[in-house]
């Protein structure tokens, strides 16, 4: 390839990537896959990687961090389902516990479950105790990606 051919692809992809982190961030690696649909070069693909990064405009950390607090406080996620969808958009699982721990000392993980549950089931707060109603709870929170620690407090907390 000429250099004017591939300065020319390169220019396409960047404007590629441009647009697909015009309607919200993304990983680098969901990026990756978008240039790769695409068909662009595996060599076009990495500078073009390489100068959006510079360009301040894809950050994982940055990305993982706004996700997370987002599904936490919008969504009412637990930290399992956090890691699970953050792994599924090709974040490192070194930036995903970096992200976590902040996060788990920045908010109160019993308190988004409480909000969870109480949005579930905002007539059976009192009534967790006994049979299909716990049950369904712990299934409920299971689901939203609380571990047991946090599932433990918040169901004994309504007995």
């Amino acid at each position: 390839m000429n250099p004017k051919t591939e300065k020319n692809e390169i220019e396409r992809a960047k404007e590629t990537a441009f647009h697909f982190l015009s309607y919200r961030s993304r990983s680098s690696a969901e990026v990756k896959r978008k240039l790769e649909e695409k068909e662009f070069s595996p060599l076009t693909i990495t500078k073009t990687l390489s100068r959006v990064k510079e360009l301040g405009y894809l950050n994982d950390y940055d990305f993982a961090y706004t996700f997370a607090r987002s599904s936490l406080e919008n969504k009412q996620w637990g930290t399992l389902r956090i890691t699970d969808a953050l792994l599924k958009k090709g974040v490192a699982q070194d930036i995903i516990n970096e992200t976590l721990a902040k996060l788990t000392k920045e908010c109160d993980l019993t308190q988004v479950a409480r909000r969870a549950l109480e949005h579930k089931f905002p007539h059976t707060h009192d009534q967790h105790a006994g049979g299909k109603t716990r049950q369904n709870v712990i299934s409920y929170l299971r689901r939203k990606g609380f571990c047991w620690d946090i599932i433990s407090a918040v169901i004994t907390s309504g007995d």
